[in-house]
This record gives C-alpha cells, structure tokens and sequence, in this order.
C-alpha cells in the first residue's frame, strides 16, 4: 500500500477539510488523522456550527487572507527554488513546488501536475492548495514581486529618451573616404583588384573601342586611405556611404534606429528624432518654461491710459525744448 501524503494531509488538514474527507480521500483513519495534526501541531480552523463544517472553514480561510491582503504593502523579493519558498512561507516541499510551478503559468491544475500530485485529483488539490492560507500568502506575495520586478516606471522611460538623444548616429550609417583607382597605382595609373577584373575591363574596351587609362598594377581595395599625393582625386579620395551589421550595434544605436529599407537606389536607414527625445527629457525635468512677459489691457485688449490729446502736445513740447542747443 503507498505511503499515505502527508503533505497534502496537512494542507486539507489546516483548509479545515472535514477529518472524514480527509481519512477517505488519503486512506487513513479518522482518528489518526485527527492525532497527527494534533502531534505535529498542525493549524485547523476554529470548529464550525454543524452542518456547516466545511462553508465556515472556507469563510475562516478567506478571512485570512483578506487580512493579509489589507496589511502594509511591503517589497518581496522573487524566489524562483521551491526549498527558498518553502523556508520562508513553512509550507510542505511540495506545496512549495505548486508555488513554483503556480508562477509559470497561473494554471492550477498543471502546476499540481508539474509539483507531483495525482493526475486524477490535480483540479481539487489545486483549489485546496490555494485556499491554504500559507500558500496563498506566498502565490499573492510573489505575484507582487513577480509584478514589482518586471514594471516600467518613469525612471525607465526617461533612460529610453537619454539613450534616443545621446546614440551616436554614426553607429548606424557613415561617410567614409577611401582611395581612388590611381590613389595607391603604379605611377598613379589605374589599379585593378585582380587580374580577372583587368581581363573583364579589357574585353569591355575592345567590345566598345575605346582605351583603358594607364595601367597600374593589382590589389585595389577601397578601405585605404587616399594618397595626399595622387593627382587625379588630389588627395580627397571617394565618398562611399558604409551601413554597418545591425547584429553589432550597441542598446543605444539599436533604439535610435526606426527601421531599414532597400530601395533601388540603395539602403535606406530611418532614425527616431533625437531632438523631440531631448525635448521630452526638458520638458520633464522643467527646462522649458515660458519666461515671456506679455503686457496687455483688459482682456488682452490695450493698455488703456487716460492721457488726452493737450497731454501729448505739452509732452512733445517739453520734450523739443530739451533738445535745443541752448538748453541747460
């Protein structure tokens, strides 16, 4: 006969599941279910009126745990290994494994599955394990960790804003210069990559009758840098636009850049606005407040005065009389 678990024993013992259900569901006695609980000082829910055994223990159960969820709100930290929730909640090893397996997926049942319980009563152990006050307490506390850990705040945002406005654009697409065909030739003349891309250019030439320039040996490559001294690009090399493998951007670039396109004139690379990512983080931090002084009347109308027209006619006067040359 198997050994009788006495893991989920305690559980339906401390739910307040009547003995009765208990001893015929896990084939003990009655008796020594009631004596093992009492020996290993099992918690069961106060005794309920009869006949309503079973809707007492529940409310009793519930009313543990509305107790619990009305404390003080306090930060959890997210346990991933059955043995750490077992420590800090005192439930059984495999109550425990329910909690982890629990947070994978939210479902019961397959949680049960996956901690080991019968796959024949998986739904109702499910249910009785989370009417457990323990294992309640530790499923709520670390759904708020779980929740805690993965939320994004404004201090998120504002990084996702400074790394936008401060990415170096240059991580995404360049300009470089790089000789030309005569930079690094033989006597400056025309270099070719090898000696089958001089075969082709020949073939072409004599196909179309005109001169190849002056011959000047092999082994181009566009990445060196211009010749100051070659006379035909002067030093200044060829402009050739260089898009980078996106595989090796940093977290900044990856979130400065909006998306790539090919077009039939080339790759076209979009980037987010740098400018409306600065302006974003001022706004935040209250660099842009209006300082622009407006004077206006009532109701933005003019400023009214009450100056008449002799008023403005002694002003002027007054003032002619000071520009005068003879005036002290």
């Amino acid at each position: 006969m198997a050994e009788p678990d006495w893991g989920a024993i305690q559980l339906a013992y401390e739910a307040g599941t009547p003995y009765r259900e208990i001893a015929d569901q896990h084939g003990v006695s009655e008796s020594y279910v009631r004596k093992v609980g009492k020996q290993q000082e099992w918690n069961r829910p106060a005794k309920a009126s009869k006949g309503r055994g079973r809707k007492a223990s529940t409310q009793s159960v519930r009313t543990d745990t509305n107790a619990h969820s009305c404390a003080p709100q306090v930060e959890h930290s997210v346990l991933e290994a059955a043995d750490d929730i077992q420590t800090a909640y005192g439930i059984t090893p495999r109550a425990a494994s329910f909690v982890v397996e629990y947070m994978k997926d939210r479902n019961g049942t397959q949680a049960a599955l996956r901690a080991g319980y019968a796959e024949s009563g998986a739904s109702v152990q499910a249910s009785r394990l989370l009417a457990n006050a323990k294992v309640r307490r530790a499923v709520d506390e670390q759904i708020q960790a779980q929740t805690a850990r993965t939320l994004i705040g404004q201090d998120w945002v504002l990084g996702q804003w400074a790394a936008i406005a401060t990415a170096d654009v240059s991580e995404l697409t360049q300009v470089r210069r790089g000789c030309c065909r005569h930079c690094h030739g033989v006597d400056h003349g025309y270099q070719y990559i090898d000696e089958a891309e001089h075969q082709a250019a020949e073939e072409r030439a004599e196909a179309k009758g005109y001169e190849l320039p002056p011959f000047g040996g092999y082994g181009y490559t566009a990445h060196q840098r211009p010749n100051a001294d070659c006379p035909m690009c002067g030093g200044e090399g060829m402009a050739r636009v260089y898009t980078p493998d996106t595989r090796d951007l940093s977290p900044a670039a990856r979130l400065l850049l909006d998306g790539i396109e090919q077009t039939k004139n080339g790759i076209k690379v979009t980037t987010r606005d740098r400018d409306a990512a600065l302006d974003r983080i001022a706004k935040h931090l209250g660099m842009l407040s209006n300082s622009r002084v407006e004077l206006s009347g009532p109701n933005g109308g003019p400023i009214q005065h009450e100056y008449t027209a002799d008023d403005y006619r002694a002003a002027r006067e007054k003032l002619r009389n000071r520009m005068r040359p003879d005036h002290e």
